[in-house]
């Protein structure tokens, strides 16, 4: 098992490469959370939050340059991940560590989809904000260690929008007022969030009162937001009929 700072110094390796080479390679998952989150990476730490691969998202259009990058790197490629994405989505093993990278082109697509070809621009050497609260309240098996990467972001960044550091809560209330269903699976997260909160000594009271606050406030600008004629019909159904794609344990967590 790679150690975090195998983990780090790989990503960070990575990224300069990429920009070297001029492709627009943004990091997505725990730890883009972590490149975030300074101020309280050492409380992922003491909360386990344990790391797997990393996680990037691409232009599908750099395919080619993507795929040179990593072999001139001596990284090998997963044929058998290809293939059963239909290309669209490249997974690494580097040889030397042992350390997964996966490669997502223009969108998550898994429990929910989540665009985001018209929105790598907004932040770099990550995916944005908005857009990482978004890659993990679209889990419908939401596991823990998602749960502390989001409660790690709230507590740090408040909400807002037009700046960089701030979650774009109203960007996320129109995308789920839009999808009932990924509106169904967003706000049970985040009431998971608020339920876990409670439960890691590592965060005072007045952490707690801060980050719970910021998702209660997001929590409300969902609601607020005016719902689409579509996500009203669906509404109709509710949960007796499958509102998510169905996808594996692996392939939904970042």
């Amino acid at each position: 098992m790679a150690t975090l700072d195998e983990f780090l110094s790989t990503t960070r390796f990575l990224v300069d490469e990429a920009t070297r080479a001029d492709i627009k390679l943004r990091l997505l998952g725990s730890i883009a959370f972590r490149f975030h989150c300074p101020k309280y990476e050492s409380y992922s730490d003491a909360m386990n939050r344990e790391l797997t691969d990393i996680d990037f998202v691409a232009f599908s259009g750099e395919r080619k340059k993507i795929r040179a990058l990593f072999e001139g790197l001596g990284y090998v490629e997963d044929r058998d991940i290809l293939v059963a994405t239909e290309g669209a989505r490249y997974f690494y093993r580097n040889p030397q560590n042992g350390l997964g990278v996966d490669v997502f082109f223009d969108r998550l697509d898994y429990c929910h989809p989540i665009e985001l070809v018209h929105r790598l621009h907004l932040d770099s050497p990550t995916i944005s904000l908005p857009d990482l609260v978004l890659e993990k309240i679209q889990i419908v098996e939401l596991n823990e260690k998602d749960i502390k990467d989001l409660i790690i972001l709230f507590l740090e960044h408040d909400l807002g929008v037009d700046e960089r550091e701030l979650v774009d809560d109203r960007y996320i209330a129109a995308i789920l007022g839009n999808d009932w269903g990924f509106y169904y699976t967003a706000t049970t997260n985040l009431n998971k969030v608020l339920v876990f909160l409670r439960r890691y000594d590592v965060l005072n009271d007045d952490e707690r009162t801060i980050a719970e606050e910021r998702v209660k406030r997001l929590m409300t600008e969902i609601e607020s937001q005016p719902k689409s004629l579509k996500w009203k019909m669906r509404s109709k159904l509710g949960p007796k009929v499958r509102w998510y794609k169905e996808v594996s344990a692996k392939e939904a967590t970042f």
